[in-house]
């Protein structure tokens, strides 16, 4: 097996949300990043998170305090798509100057989250001037 078949099989089994959730909190948090994530209960009406606005908000909500880098990911097992309500938070992020997306375990173990966690905890954000446009 070479290593992107291991790659793809280490993707596939990683089943649970929470299993990329805590990875990826604990590699942030490593790099200095801020971290929230609203935690989801069981009730006996099924899973349910506490929220007074609107329903889709991503599941990580990061800031460098050094950088002021933001990332505001939501995070999916292989396959499975954003919800409608989700589209629609990912789809505002993308108007703003507020890095925004979709991560799955295969962007994990690709390289690509680290690649994105290290690039915002190095680079300064000039959030004025982006939103200038400039």
């Amino acid at each position: 097996m070479n290593r992107d078949e291991l790659r793809r099989v280490q993707a596939r089994d990683m089943t649970e949300v929470p299993q990329l959730t805590d990875t990826i909190i604990g590699m942030a948090h490593d790099l200095g990043w801020l971290v929230h994530h609203d935690r989801p209960a069981r009730t006996v009406d099924g899973w349910r998170t506490a929220v007074q606005g609107d329903a889709g908000f991503p599941d990580l909500l990061m800031i460098h305090p050094k950088t002021g880098a933001v990332l505001c990911m939501e995070l999916k097992r292989e396959g499975k798509q954003p919800t409608e309500p989700q589209e629609v938070w990912l789809a505002a992020f993308a108007k703003s100057p507020i890095r925004s997306g979709v991560w799955r375990p295969s962007d994990l173990l690709s390289g690509a989250v680290g690649e994105a966690l290290i690039a915002g905890a190095k680079q300064v954000v000039d959030l004025a001037a982006r939103f200038k446009g400039e």
